[in-house]
């Protein structure tokens, strides 16, 4: 989990880097756009802790990783190991059934942006929810003719709700499935007429982009990484290309001047009193933005080139493709290979080892683990290093636990020198696969054999109506 949220971390903070490059130096690009690369690179926070990697580059293998597993020495006899720790094992049998270790730093984190986010969500939800209940609708009246209008030349199929409440002090669109456009009570006074469909053009752009629906994206990556300024700033950033993009829409759907509507959003900013609200999108938005904003709305429209058009699609799509989570891949040679195959096989029979030492001590049976940490965590105790845990294959992966032998009575293998226990999950550059077995010798599995072995993987045992297999400590 930590190095899932570290490799986020720094992944997401130089995708921002490369999206900040584009904007900054790559000219004339459209609002949409840069809102479009900005989103991307909040998204990259929420996909990067995943477990699929792609290769960008081969490096050479650094001395330790040459060494293979510098814990595991490969002439120490392993049937002496498993004796000595088979003695200690069943001296102190309390040892044997630890629970999971986990890793608190990490789950701290996401617990305390789970209860930031989540209560900043729920504030937001309920403040919302009495400004419609507050609220009456203006549908039937001039300005929703107007709104209307204005929604059919903009596309959208089914215009918004539209209504007055005296709890907003600034238009506003909120609703996730349901969009409803919210009108501050005073606005026939603060708003005159010709001046309604620039804002109501902006709140309509909103709904046509479906930016609350957008939201949730950077939104979760700012409370995920809420530690993480540059996780912060990439949704920031989003908001303001998010609101020059609206308005950028609604000058070019009313052929206002840029500054008429400018002079238009300075005005009611000066007059809006209840700042952002995560569940709602407003036409200013926050006003330390206006500046950016102003300075997009005031420039002249550039050129859309060929070549610029190109430019934006390559960066769009490059920043697409970064989105998708990547690391570092190191070179073996053959005989690198070779040694991590050897240190690898000699870790997998000290883990069938000790899930068959862990079998004899309790019962017979296997523990009851769904998942491969929590059978390794009660087998712990039988390995003298954490380390044999861990896969030294050059592709990554893990090794896993078969999760059909969970509580399973060892008596219920018919053949226990066949069924497979503990595995290297992703094989190897040569093809083959790494395998531990029920009676504890490990074998490489060739890419012809891995198709039975896989149908192996996925067999169902018989088990007894009484139960078996839970270990005290196991599953509280």
């Amino acid at each position: 989990m930590l190095e899932g949220m570290w490799r986020a971390t720094w992944q997401g903070s130089l995708m921002v880097a490369v999206i900040w490059l584009i904007v900054r130096y790559v000219p004339g690009i459209r609002p949409a756009t840069r809102a479009n690369l900005w989103w991307l690179a909040s998204l990259k926070f929420l996909v990067a802790p995943a477990a699929i990697f792609i290769p960008l580059a081969v490096l050479p293998l650094s001395p330790a990783e040459r060494r293979g597993n510098p814990e595991v020495s490969m002439d120490r006899s392993l049937a002496k190991r498993s004796v000595g720790l088979s003695g200690e094992a069943q001296g102190s049998p309390e040892r044997a059934i630890t629970v999971i270790r986990i890793e608190p730093i990490p789950w701290l984190l996401i617990a305390a942006g789970a209860v930031w986010g989540l209560g900043r969500w729920y504030r937001d939800w309920r403040k919302v929810k009495s400004w419609v209940g507050g609220g009456r609708s203006v549908a039937d009246t001039p300005t929703g003719d107007v709104m209307r209008a204005l929604g059919v030349q903009m596309g959208l199929a089914v215009p918004p709700r539209l209504m007055v409440t005296p709890n907003v002090s600034s238009p506003m669109v909120v609703g996730f499935l349901r969009p409803i456009i919210l009108l501050p009570e005073t606005w026939a006074e603060d708003i005159q007429p010709a001046e309604m469909p620039m804002l109501l053009a902006h709140e309509l752009a909103h709904v046509k982009r479906r930016d609350l629906m957008m939201a949730v994206g950077p939104e979760l990556a700012q409370i995920a990484f809420f530690f993480c300024p540059l996780a912060w700033f990439a949704r920031q950033q989003w908001a303001v290309a998010r609101e020059a993009a609206c308005d950028a829409e609604a000058i070019a759907v009313t052929g206002v001047s840029p500054q008429a509507y400018s002079n238009l959003l300075l005005r009611i900013v000066t007059r809006d009193h209840i700042g952002g609200v995560s569940t709602a999108m407003g036409a200013t938005a926050s006003y330390h933005t206006l500046k950016e904003r102003f300075q997009m709305i005031q420039r002249p429209p550039h050129r859309s080139t060929r070549s610029l058009k190109l430019m934006a699609t390559v960066a769009v799509i490059g920043c697409a493709a970064l989105v998708l989570p990547w690391q570092l891949k190191s070179a073996a040679t053959p005989e690198e290979v070779s040694q991590r195959k050897t240190v690898a096989l000699s870790n997998l029979r000290q883990v069938a080892t000790a899930l068959m030492m862990y079998v004899q001590d309790y019962d017979g049976c296997f523990p009851l683990a769904p998942t491969s940490e929590r059978a390794f965590a009660v087998t712990y105790p039988y390995i003298k290093f954490k380390s044999a845990f861990k896969s030294v294959n050059p592709a990554g992966g893990r090794i896993l636990f078969n999760p059909a032998l969970s509580s399973l009575p060892i008596t219920a293998l018919s053949a226990p020198a066949q069924t497979p226990l503990v595995f290297d999950e992703l094989p190897w550059p040569d093809g083959t696969y790494l395998f531990g077995f029920a009676d504890g010798h490990v074998k490489t599995v060739s890419p012809e054999d891995w198709i039975q072995v896989k149908r192996d993987l996925k067999k169902r045992y018989p088990r007894s109506k009484k139960g078996h297999g839970r270990g005290p400590g196991l599953g509280d």
